[in-house]
């Protein structure tokens, strides 16, 4: 059962973490995580930049999303679905990382930020290293937007395996399984 965590950076003519304003919207880059041999591996690539996907990578892209096996997870589940809708029209079933932090502790801040401190990830300093890259992706050096995006879907993977960890001592197990329907 593979787990795979991704992560969209985007870019929108209104507002990019509003997809259903925008008359323009591209998913700049897709950012990927899974484990390999016990460790955390995470890949990143371009998806609509320069210009929108191919075919192909689209077509490879929605065949990931609904026939891959095992568990995709997002950080905040509803943003992708959105983004989905919006570039693909449909979206697909995902964890999302924000609504098992709030079965863990629902009066929990819900920030990514807060959520990879709570989870030990040091977001921070990330955030802070790469502040240009995430305000406007499709400008970004290539290097740096990919290394951003790899390094989002890395800690959103860690925060997944921290949550399920938690969530599986605490005896809620039923409550992190409804993540899933109640995200889309």
């Amino acid at each position: 059962d593979q787990h795979v965590t991704y992560d969209y950076e985007t870019w929108g003519d209104v507002n990019a973490l509003r997809p259903e304003l925008c008359n323009e919207f591209r998913i700049v880059s897709i950012g990927l995580a899974w484990k390999e041999d016990g460790e955390i591996e995470s890949a990143a690539f371009l998806f609509d930049r320069p210009r929108p996907a191919s075919t192909i990578l689209e077509a490879a892209w929605i065949y990931f999303l609904e026939n891959g096996e095992g568990t995709r997870t997002c950080h905040n589940s509803r943003y992708e679905h959105k983004c989905n809708i919006k570039r693909f029209g449909r979206t697909w079933p995902s964890r999302c990382t924000l609504l098992r932090m709030h079965a863990v502790d629902e009066l929990a801040s819900l920030g990514l930020e807060r959520v990879m401190a709570y989870c030990g990830v040091q977001w921070g300093k990330f955030k802070q290293e790469f502040g240009d890259t995430r305000i406007n992706p499709i400008d970004a050096p290539v290097e740096k937007l990919l290394e951003y995006n790899g390094l989002d879907a890395h800690g959103t993977y860690h925060c997944d395996d921290f949550l399920t960890d938690v969530l599986e001592t605490e005896v809620i197990e039923e409550v992190a399984s409804m993540d899933e329907d109640f995200s889309m």
